[in-house]
């Protein structure tokens, strides 16, 4: 069953009088176990677009979140079929036993092509008057998609403004980005103690064996969930300052094909994959 992100840690005073993290106690029904889903870049980039993907989150004409976006012939499409968020609202819907505490999942930003398939950001190259005026428009727009979202159970982390590797970026780098991020995405979805490390990359290059200026700039900013990508389900609370690491399994083409004896306690990729429409990439099972 699903469980918010939001609910497994906590901050609390230490016996020093120190702010620390603690993993908190779950109570779930009988019989079921705990999983976290996490979407990253759920912005809807450009690329994207170009390969068949949603353009856009809207509110359809039953108050619903939905998608929207275009057919081959340029033609409209409102679904909540092809988007994985109403898909997952709608999993709920029939499945109520899957999220029986309200939990969804939680939502991986970016900002430098704005959120939710809405073009909220600043532009070095445009700066003009209707930039900014189509901007301002784009954030009036968005708000009652986060908000709903909201309501139904999702939540907001940050992937960085300019997905940018935190492993290779010097702290003037990251502190400009984030500045951004909180000033174009946070000022939107409001404040979160979550942020997902873009390609996976641990600032200071190894956040939980050192605590570095980079780390400690990122903990000063309001995060304290912080969520790598690896080969297991991993968590670590720092002793050293206010925050937990953790690692995420990602659930991907890649995984599908190549990992398919580790997820096999959440699913089997031969239930998955219809190998024989797919394109004739290697496959690492038999």
């Amino acid at each position: 069953m699903l469980v918010d992100i939001g609910d497994v840690w906590s901050e609390t005073e230490g016996e020093d009088g120190q702010p620390q993290m603690v993993r908190n106690t779950l109570y779930l029904p009988e019989g079921k176990k705990p999983v976290i889903f996490s979407y990253d870049d759920t912005n809807y980039y450009p690329y994207m677009l170009e390969n068949g993907f949603t353009y856009k989150l809207i509110i359809g004409d039953d108050g619903k979140i939905t998608s929207w976006g275009k057919d081959p012939e340029g033609g409209e499409v409102v679904s909540r079929d092809l988007d994985a968020i109403p898909m997952l609202d709608k999993f709920v819907e029939e499945h109520p036993d899957f999220s029986p505490f309200g939990a969804k999942a939680s939502l991986s930003l970016t900002g430098y092509c704005g959120i939710l398939g809405y073009r909220t950001q600043t532009e070095k190259e445009d700066q003009s008057p209707e930039h900014e005026a189509n901007r301002q428009r784009e954030r009036e727009a968005v708000k009652p998609i986060i908000a709903e979202l909201k309501r139904t159970g999702w939540t907001f982390g940050s992937h960085t403004w300019g997905h940018i590797n935190l492993a290779k970026k010097s702290l003037d780098v990251v502190t400009a980005d984030t500045e951004k991020w909180l000033d174009e995405v946070g000022s939107l979805v409001g404040e979160t103690p979550i942020l997902y490390y873009p390609h996976g990359a641990r600032p200071d290059g190894n956040d939980w064996t050192q605590t570095g200026p980079i780390f400690q700039y990122l903990q000063s900013q309001g995060f304290r969930v912080f969520c790598s990508v690896g080969t297991e389900s991993f968590s670590f609370i720092k002793k050293d300052l206010c925050a937990v690491i953790c690692d995420r399994l990602h659930p991907d083409g890649t995984t599908l094909r190549r990992s398919r004896e580790r997820y096999l306690q959440f699913y089997d990729a031969k239930d998955i994959m219809d190998v024989d429409v797919r394109p004739q990439r290697e496959i690492l099972w038999e």
